[in-house]
């Protein structure tokens, strides 16, 4: 009995590593490559093989495809800046203090008039030959507009003697004017500036979000390149591929 045993035993370990030994076979066989077609199919079309480069399809833009690229990011980049910079309260108030600098320098020429009532279109065009010069701390003088519209500053203007009060009252009048004139310099080159930086802020901001709307999908491409594009990944042996070839 044990005889017999140890031979039943035996035969199962001995089973086991025939087992075992198939297992490690199966295991270390190498995948086998799928069978490639036979040279006795080669008289079937095929679609040509060309060797593939970037270059082939996205060739280098010409510098007329570069300017209207860069022209049209600027384009876009600019009217969406221009929408973002100046909103509706930002509209409200660069006029409402624009028409403060032309009401100012209204009231810095009609101070130095005879009858302010009388020359309308003095006081209109001193204030808007006087508008953007206030974004940079200039005047034009009020004497010269004058000229410019044939009046005669000695006529309209007024004329003091050599005389204490007259000279008090001169100068009562020169220091209106410049007090006029450095508060219309001032709020013009104020909201000039604000403005400015308020831009160039948006510019930057704008730029960034551009180029990742387009990584992302939510702008369109710069130019006019490749807009959309059907690959069709198949191997040697497709059927897809005679089929493409029969209707195509």
């Amino acid at each position: 009995r044990t005889h017999m045993a140890g031979r039943g035993t035996m035969t199962r370990v001995r089973s086991m590593l025939l087992r075992s030994k198939a297992h490690v076979r199966w295991f270390i066989t190498p995948w086998k490559q799928p069978p490639a077609r036979e040279e006795s199919e080669g008289d079937v079309e095929r679609i040509p093989s060309i060797p593939w480069d970037y270059k082939m399809e996205f060739r280098n833009p010409t510098s007329t495809h570069l300017f209207m690229r860069n022209l049209e990011l600027a384009v876009r980049v600019t009217a969406k800046t221009f929408r973002d910079a100046f909103p509706y309260r930002s509209r409200v108030a660069i006029g409402s203090s624009f028409t403060a600098v032309m009401a100012i320098g209204m009231m810095e020429c009609a101070i130095q008039l005879n009858d302010p009532h009388l020359y309308m279109p003095l006081l209109v065009k001193y204030t808007l030959w006087n508008f953007f010069p206030s974004m940079i701390w200039d005047t034009i003088p009020a004497d010269t507009v004058a000229w410019s519209l044939g009046l005669d500053p000695l006529e309209i203007f007024r004329q003091f003697g050599s005389e204490a009060a007259d000279l008090a009252a001169k100068a009562k009048m020169n220091m209106g004017v410049q007090g006029l004139k450095v508060a219309r310099s001032i709020l013009a080159s104020f909201m000039t500036l604000t403005q400015i930086i308020r831009v160039l802020q948006t510019a930057l901001k704008v730029s960034e979000w551009h180029k990742e709307a387009i990584l992302d999908g939510r702008e369109p491409p710069v130019g006019h390149g490749i807009h959309e594009r059907f690959i069709r990944m198949g191997g040697t042996a497709s059927d897809v591929t005679e089929l493409s070839m029969a209707r195509y």
